[in-house]
């Protein structure tokens, strides 16, 4: 998922709602979450709690699954770390990068 502009809990929400109907996702093992081009988040601590809840919903899925998620501007970053506190167990790895090729390297996909 690339986002840009302003993150809203929606946006998430509308996202994880389409990867769950996806019968192919069910088939991946590895997620990018690119945040570089977010300028603003329009979320709070009650927000994240609510994402944290809907990641439960795709089960086990997410256990063999790495996620990485890309975030440059320190708000993002930010919140992608306050995330990744809350998410950690539920993936196989989560972590938080400043640059898209780290992550990419992280998860083992070759850099376009």
């Amino acid at each position: 998922m690339r986002a840009s502009g302003t993150l809203k809990l929606s946006d998430y929400l509308d996202n994880a709602d389409a990867l769950l109907s996806d019968p192919d996702y069910a088939d991946c093992t590895a997620d990018l979450l690119d945040l570089s081009a977010v300028e603003n988040i329009e979320l709070s601590s009650a927000d994240i709690d609510r994402i944290t809840r809907k990641d439960r919903e795709f089960g086990d899925m997410l256990e063999e699954r790495k996620l990485a998620i890309v975030a440059s501007g320190d708000i993002p970053f930010g919140f992608a770390r306050m995330y990744g506190a809350q998410s950690n167990s539920t993936f196989k790895g989560l972590h938080v990068f400043r640059c898209l090729e780290d992550a990419l390297e992280w998860l083992g996909i070759p850099a376009e």
